[in-house]
Formats: C-alpha cells, structure tokens, sequence
C-alpha cells in the first residue's frame, strides 16, 4: 500500500511540473518563491529582488534638474550592473479608467472622520471627486532590483546548496510540493543584495526623488495588482513564509504537507486563470490586453517625458516594462558576427557592426553597456476587441515616434506578452534584448515624473497633466506648519485658505473640528463658514461663527483677560500684551516705540495684575453690572458684604461649577486699560523710568498719554469683554470696518486690530502641560481637561491681508513669535499677502510651505526667484504656467515645501481644482456673491449652493456678459446688469419651487 501511494504521490509531482513547464496556467509565468526578509523577495532559483516604489521627484523637472538626476541614476547603477549578477526591472502604469474609485478611497478617511464628528460632507467630497475625475489618472512607477545567484562564485553557490540539501534531509520524508520552500534563497546572495539595495535607494533620494522599498507584503499586492487588479482588494495581503500559518483544510496526504503551511506564492499573486483570444490578445476577469515588444530600439533616444505626452495625448490606459542587465555588448556578438559574414548581402547589416564598434568604444572609456528590453501593453475593460485593436494601435503609433523605434505585436503567447509588463517579472519575456550604453537607457526611464511627498492627504492638488498629488496640512512630516501666500488679486488664494481651511474639518486625526481662527478684510471666509454650518446638525451650529467687528463697546475685547481663575496671565499671553502695549505707545508714523518704552511695558503688566490681585486692592463686586452674574449668585446664596470682590465672586461660582457663570465675573475683575495708565504712575516705574522722551516729556508721560489717546480713539480694545466666541472652533474676524487704509493713523489702527484679532481668536492654543505651573491650583484639574482637548486638536490661524501690518513693527514681532515657537504648541500659521516683500527673512527662512500663486511680470518673477531661492525650471513655471482660477479647470500655482526626509525643497507645480459647490461657497466673484447672498436668504445655504452648482457650475459671469450684450442690443443701461442678476435669481427661485413640488 505504502509503495501504491508512493507511486500516486512521485506521478502527481510530476504531472505538476510537466504542467508547470507548458505553463498551463497564470501561476506558471510567475517564478516568484517566497519572502526571504522583511524587503526581499526570492525567486525559484533563490535569485533575491526588492520592489522600490519611486514615485517621482520632488522638483519640477528642466533640462538640468534631468541631467542631475539621470546622471545620479546611472552612477548608481553602474557599480551594480558592472559587476555583474544584477538587473532592473522598470515598471511604468498610467490609467485614467480606475481613477475615480482611487480618488474616493483616498477621500474615505475624510468621509469617516466627518460622519463620526456629525459632520456631513459627502455631497461635498462626492463633488470634489466628480471635478478631478476628469482630469486626473492614477499613475505608478516601481523599481524591482533583482540580485541574482551568478552573482557569487561557483564555490558558494556549491556551499549554499549543500547546506539546502542537509535541511532537506532533516525533514524526515516530509516535503510540500505546493507550497512555499522556505530555504531556497542563497545564503551569499543577502548582504550584496542590500548593499545594492540600499545604495540605489541613497542614491535616487539624494538626486531628489522621492522613493520608499516596499516590504514583502506590499510588494506582493502591488505584483498581484499588476496581473488581476479587479480581483485584488487594497487590504490583500499574501500568506509568505514567516507569517501565522494560514487556517486551511488541516488535509495531509501522505508526507506531503502543503495543505498545513503556507499556500504557493505563485498561485496567490494570480488567483484565477486568464484566457488567450486570437493568439494575440490576452484576457483577465473583466481586462483584455494587448501587448506590442520594441524589437529595434529608439535611433535617437528621447526622454521619457516625450512619450508620456504622446501617450497622454492617445487618451489610453498603458503600462510598459523596462529590464536591464549588464552585458549588452555579448548578447550582441552573434548578431555582429553573422552581419559582417553576410554584409554583401545588404548594407543594412553593416549599421549593425558599426553600431557594436560605436558601443565597444564608449565602453573603453568607461560606459556600461547595458543588456535592456522594452513591452507595452494597454487594456480595454469591456472586452470591446475593436476598442483594444485601436489602442492597440494608437499604442504602437506612439513608441514607434519616440525617437524612431520599431515595434511589433506579441506574436505567439499572448499570457507571455502579458505577463512582460507585469510587476516583478524581471526576465525578458517577449520583448527582444537590445545593447546600449547605459546612460542612454537611463534617459528613457519615467524618472522626472512630479510627485507629492504624501502618499494620501485631506488636499488632493493635481499636477498640469494630471497625476494626483495630496497634501496633508499639519502633517508631522513637517517639521512645523508655517503657510505663506504671495499672491496678487484675483489669483484665488482666498479660495485655496478656505479649500485649505475646509479639508482640515474632515482630517482623519480629529475626534472633534479644528480650531480655526481667521483674520480676513472683507467676507471671503464668509462662504467657508456659511457651508460648514450648514453642514453641521442643529444644536452645533454655533461651533462657527462669523463676525464683522465694529469700533463700538457690544464688540469690547479686553486683551487682559486671563484663564479662568487665574490671577496673572501664563508667560505666552504676558509676552503678547508687552507686544500689545509697545504697539499701542508707539507714535503715529513710527515703526517702533521710544527706547525704553519696551521694558517699562513689561514692568507695567506685572504690576498691573499684582496691584489688582486678591493680597493688594482687587476689583470690588458691584451688582447690577451683570445680571447673569447676579442671579447666579442669588440662586447659589452666595454671601456677599461689601468687601467682596469679583474675584472672590469668580471663586466662589468655581467651585459651585458654574464655569461659565464664573468667566462672565472675571470680566469684571482683570485689568483694563485704564488700569494700566495708573499702575504706570506707580512709584517703582517712575523710578526706574525717569527718563524724558524726544517729545521733552518724561518718559512715562509719554506712555499714559499714548495709552489715554487709544482708550478714547479705540472703544473696542479698552472696555471689559462683551464679544464672546468661546463656544466657536472655526471663526472668521471680518476687520473691514475697523481696519482702515489710508495714512499713518490709519495703518496704526488696522494693526491694533490685527493684534486684538490674533489675541481673541488664538489665546487658546497655547496652552501645554507646561503651563499648569502658571495655574491657579483651584482650576488646575479644569484646565487639565482643557490642555488635554487642545492637545487633540488641531490649531490653525490664518491672516489674510498681511501687508496691512508691515509698518508696525511690534504686530511683526508678534507674528514672528507666533512662527518660531508655533511648532511647540501645534499651531498651524497662514499667512497671506499680495507681495513677497510683505513678508521678513525670518518668516520666509522658517516657512514649511510656500503657496507662490497668479500671473508676474518678469521682474517680479526674478525676485521671487532671488528671494526663495529658486531655479531656472520654476522661473520659466511662474513666467509660462501659473494662472488664477479658471471654470471648471482651477488654479494653478507654485508650491515650494520642506519636509522633514529631505535637506531639499519640494518645489512643483500644481492645479487645485475644486467642485461646483465649493466654489459657490468661496467664489469672490461679485455677481456670484450678489446671487449667492439672494439665494442664501430664500432658500438656505445648502439647497442654494446644490441648485446653483447644478444650474451654473462655474459661477454667472458669463451669462450676465452674455445677456448683457443681448440687452444693449436693444437698449442698456446702468440697471441692466442687476436686472439681469434679478432675472436669473427669479428663474432659479422657480426651478427651486417646481422640483419641491414634483419631489412632493
């Protein structure tokens, strides 16, 4: 019986490689063993490769950038390729027909990250999908660097096997012959192979490309997706040698094992059979592929680029697979050899002899030369074989114009002519070997393709032909978030703050909305608010405010309030009230305060709040001030006599757990301005202050009456508190009213207010552990809580309009603070502006991202240039590329990034490209904002903006030109542009009415 089952187990192993031979299925193609390590990969005859996946470079790419990088590529592969025993395999894929499933897999995080914050964006995220959808492609770019066994000496090799057969042996007759070998890879072959891994790897990066080694893992799924995509979930994972043991059918036949352990790796990365049709076309699941081989390479190499624009230019998905080795010059003798015996034949051979002649010379003086081939494919998904012929074709037609190649359909094995652009297959498959100096190969290589230093983010930017490009604002691979505009007018960066701004409430990191405070000039934040209101439930729509702040006493915000029971402000707020103070006692028309007057400011705030503390004189309680307050402490019979104070008021609302109630008397029991002049007439200022200024008054003289002037001019800034946004996370601060333009005086009261803006919007961001030091120990376990929660949350301050503070220099130096030591607390700062001059060295030399936005003339592009240091490409960008917003397509700007893995910049080009209802939300264009804010007021937000997306996708501009020129055709007149505007609301106000009714 034993020799029976011996005799089925030996035929069926044998059926199995006589099937394997012939390549009776998918799996067959596949010489792919096993995992070896935690990046390698080994194959049948224990050669090792690593999967790299090279996602493009991290600068716009010119003729010198190229040359840079091609060079780098070439000297790193030169060593390896020199030496022998190593190849590459290049694998390129461009498809636009899985994009929009792409596009909304990198968008679930978001959707999730809303939904569990009660936040409703998926009309909003469906949108953004359906406008990059039509411009963008998935794009993918891998590296496989195979080492192979003839890369050790015959002698190791012979040790390696032996030691194979020994750890056969002690398997005491148990074999699994469907399953993975667990010890075929080749002891020699590791630390080669990782040298040679790990120098490419150093070496692409530092020529500026952007690169990561795939483990095992998602090597295999990126493998598998190449060969069955439909079948192939994101998720997948294979079973590899060192995992937990798949739960199989625990069926052991006889000594073989294969059904216990870890299933053949062949069969995992293609799972299902293809099909052949017409010998020439090759089927999988829903995929039907055409594959064409370059049989004669390009006579005039031109870079990848070339091709790419060619191929963009067909419209069709591809994929093509570069593979090279050294020894080009040996595959070739023969073909030399017989082209010079039959040369007589035909002059054409002789080309053949010269060309090895012009390659052997190159390599005397030190060129490799390179062993390489080149297949193509390209794909229909509905099996359309008309479709796939014209691609096909369209195909053929584009390789064979790059730089004059011949190319030939696979003849034969159409699942060979597949498998050849598939990942990881580093042999030569169908495509024919051809020799060439290596340099020359390297320059066709997709290697200069832009790339986003993040895989995924909460931004999906796009390149100019397409390719998706995240960004991730706050991400830690930044070292801080320091964001600069420089834009002129109409060149969007309002809309991109808000884009920005709008991502961030949807960031996957979050259990709650951000906090977001910003300083605007006019309503363009208006929109960003309104839409996120309206998408928030009803009982939370007070978490974002919008408010336009007016010079009177209901909009009063005292500068001095501290944390709740605090009797002195915590260092970060003491040092924005010395900046606070040094602005207000600077003189009208002077970018700084009289010497001395900085640290008598200081001196001033220290014995302002200890003259007003609970040991010295505090505020006495006053009923009839607050009524809130009063009735309050009428409900709690809280004892109060006429020595009470509000601070002995707070502390007693406190511990009642009236917090809020307890904040409302605090107000009354700091500091206001008025308290400041007379603690500056303390006698232990005027004693050490005894100076005069250069108005020939003493120096504190000087102070009180500067400090007087903006207590009368400025009502908002020198009264208690009354403008109350604690229970908002997202505000906008319009300043139009209050921030003037327009001489000295103006431009000293738009920076007061910048100053108070920035205090009310972001005094609480700054709050770390390191502060419950500074804590009143009474409320040390409530602001605990409070620093635990700010610590979860993202900040982020933006101030448009940033030119407006450059002659002030103590709202610089505040703003610089804010800047340098952002990072320790987590705040995100964005400013923006209309020059790049608005903005100081330091601000620029501590930037993180640089949002270089609208059209320039030469000169200004020269010193944008000069000043961020940047190169010839993005010169040419900004002077060629950059332009404001357009319908339907978006802005396109520079970015310049610096990321915490790279010494150099990110520098690219990018388009933000928005949905239709986005840009209803944040379009500044002033007929939008009039038929916005009329439709708003009829029907709401969110319905406003779904029907006029869906009526006017890019806005009315060009239907109020349109009909006005039908109108002045007739008769026009200053009226016809509103009127028309009217027409369209009523037009839209009706189609609004009919759909309610036909819904009903």
């Amino acid at each position: 019986m034993a020799i029976t089952h011996s005799f089925i187990d030996a035929t069926e192993e044998i059926l199995y490689w006589i099937s394997t031979m012939f390549k009776q299925h998918m799996a067959d193609y596949i010489d792919i063993e096993t995992a070896d390590s935690k990046y390698s990969l080994v194959t049948k005859d224990g050669s090792l490769f690593t999967v790299i996946n090279v996602s493009g470079s991290r600068r716009i790419v010119g003729s010198e950038e190229f040359n840079a990088i091609s060079k780098t590529i070439n000297s790193a592969l030169e060593a390896a390729l020199s030496a022998g025993g190593h190849s590459v395999q290049v694998f390129f894929q461009h498809d636009q027909e899985r994009v929009e499933d792409q596009l909304r897999r990198m968008y679930e995080p978001s959707k999730k990250a809303a939904s569990a914050m009660g936040f409703g964006i998926e009309d909003i995220i469906d949108d953004r999908v359906n406008a990059l959808k039509k411009h963008c492609y998935i794009e993918d770019c891998f590296f496989v660097l195979k080492t192979k066994v003839s890369a050790i000496s015959k002698a190791e090799l012979s040790r390696s096997k032996k030691l194979q057969q020994e750890a056969i042996a002690k398997k005491k007759g148990a074999y699994a012959a469907l399953s993975q070998n667990p010890i075929i890879a080749v002891d020699g072959l590791r630390d080669r192979h990782d040298s040679f891994v790990n120098t490419f790897l150093n070496d692409i990066r530092e020529a500026g490309l952007i690169a990561e080694k795939l483990d095992v893992h998602s090597a295999c799924r990126e493998i598998r997706k190449t060969i069955d995509p439909d079948f192939t979930d994101e998720a997948w994972q294979p079973s590899l040698v060192g995992d937990k043991l798949p739960i199989r059918l625990p069926y052991v036949e006889h000594d073989d094992i294969s059904n216990v352990i870890w299933p053949k790796l062949s069969s995992q990365l293609a799972p299902r059979s293809g099909e052949a049709i017409d010998h020439k076309y090759f089927s999988i699941g829903n995929r039907t592929f055409a594959s064409v081989a370059v049989e004669i390479p390009p006579k005039d190499p031109k870079f990848f680029n070339v091709l790419f624009k060619r191929m963009l230019a067909s419209k069709i998905p591809w994929r093509v697979s570069f593979n090279i080795e050294s020894g080009g010059l040996k595959s070739v003798q023969l073909k030399r050899t017989m082209a010079a015996i039959i040369g007589f034949m035909h002059s054409g051979n002789s080309l053949i002899v010269d060309a090895y002649k012009e390659l052997e010379e190159q390599v005397k003086y030190g060129a490799v030369d390179a062993r390489f081939s080149m297949c193509f494919s390209t794909w229909v998904s509905d099996g359309d074989l008309g479709k796939l012929s014209s691609r096909a074709s369209s195909l053929a037609r584009a390789v064979e114009g790059w730089g004059i190649c011949d190319v030939n359909e696979v003849p034969g094995d159409s699942a060979e002519g597949f498998m050849s652009t598939a990942l990881g297959n580093t042999s030569e498959g169908c495509a024919v070997p051809c020799a060439a100096n290596l340099a020359d190969v390297v320059s066709l290589l997709p290697i200069t393709r832009p790339s986003s230093p993040w895989a995924t983010g909460t931004v999906m930017f796009r390149t100019s032909d397409g390719k998706i490009w995240p960004y991730q604002p706050g991400s830690t691979k930044q070292i801080a978030w320091i964001d600069l505009f420089v834009a002129g007018m109409g060149s969007g960066k309002s809309v991109q703050m808000n884009m920005i701004n709008m991502a961030l409430c949807s960031d996957p990191r979050l259990k709650r909305l951000p906090r977001i405070g910003i300083i605007d000039i006019g309503p363009s934040s208006e929109g960003l608010i309104a839409l996120i209101r309206d998408q928030l439930p009803e009982g939370r729509k007070h978490e974002v405010a919008y408010h336009r702040l007016r010079m009177t006493e209901e909009c009063a915000i005292n500068s001095f309030d501290t944390l709740l029971c605090n009797r002195y402000p915590i260092a970060s707020h003491r040092a924005f009230l010395s900046n606070f103070l040094l602005l207000l006692a600077t003189p009208v028309g002077k970018e700084s305060a009289y010497d001395g007057i900085s640290e008598m400011a200081g001196m001033v705030i220290d014995e302002t709040y200890k003259r007003l503390s609970d040991d010295y004189a505090p505020k006495p309680y006053s009923p009839g001030i607050d009524t809130e307050v009063d009735d309050m402490i009428a409900e709690l019979g809280i004892k109060i006599d006429r020595k009470t104070s509000w601070w002995e008021v707070v502390d007693a609302l406190f511990a009642a757990g009236k917090t809020r109630h307890a904040g409302l008397a605090q107000r009354f029991a700091v500091p206001i301005l008025d308290d400041v002049i007379e603690s500056s007439r303390s006698e232990s200022i005027r004693d050490l202050f005894d100076m005069n200024a250069p108005t020939n008054e003493t120096l504190v003289a000087a102070f009180g009456r500067m400090i007087s002037s903006a207590i009368r001019e400025y009502p908002i800034i020198s009264r208690p508190t009354r403008f109350d946004i604690s229970e908002s996370r997202v505000v906008s601060l319009d300043l139009d009213e209050v921030a003037k333009t327009g001489g000295d005086k103006a431009d000293r009261q738009t920076a007061i207010m910048y100053m108070l803006a920035r205090f009310v919007l972001a005094r609480d961001y700054y709050l770390t552990e390191e502060n419950l030091s500074e804590i009143n120990p009474k409320a040390a376990a409530y602001h605990r809580i409070r620093i635990k929660e700010s610590a979860e949350d993202i900040k982020r301050l933006c101030v448009d309009e940033f030119h407006r503070t450059k002659r002030v220099e103590a709202v610089r130096q505040q703003f610089v603070t804010d800047i340098r030591e952002g990072r320790k607390w987590a705040v995100h700062i964005a400013l923006a502006s209309q020059n790049m001059d608005d903005f100081d060295d330091i601000m620029i030399s501590l930037s993180t991202s640089i949002f270089i936005m609208g059209k320039f003339d030469q000169r200004d592009v020269e010193a944008l240039c000069t000043r961020f240091g940047l190169g010839e490409t993005a010169r040419y960008a900004l002077m060629n590329s950059t332009h404001g917003p357009r319908p339907g397509v978006g802005t396109t700007f520079l970015m310049n990034l610096a990321t915490n893995d790279s010494n150099q910049r990110n520098s690219q080009l990018v388009t933000s490209t928005m949905g239709s209802i986005e840009y209803w939300a944040f379009s500044t264009t002033m007929s939008d904002k009039i038929i916005r804010s009329m439709m708003y007021a009829k029907i709401g937000g969110k319905e406003a903006r779904k029907l006029l997306s869906k009526t006017y996708p890019w806005g009315i501009a060009d239907e109020v030109a349109r009909r006005a020129e039908e109108v002045k055709e007739v008769a026009f007149n200053e009226d016809a542009s509103s009127g028309i505007i009217g027409d369209i609301f009523n037009e839209l106000i009706a189609v609004y009415h009919k759909e309610v009714m036909h819904a009903a």
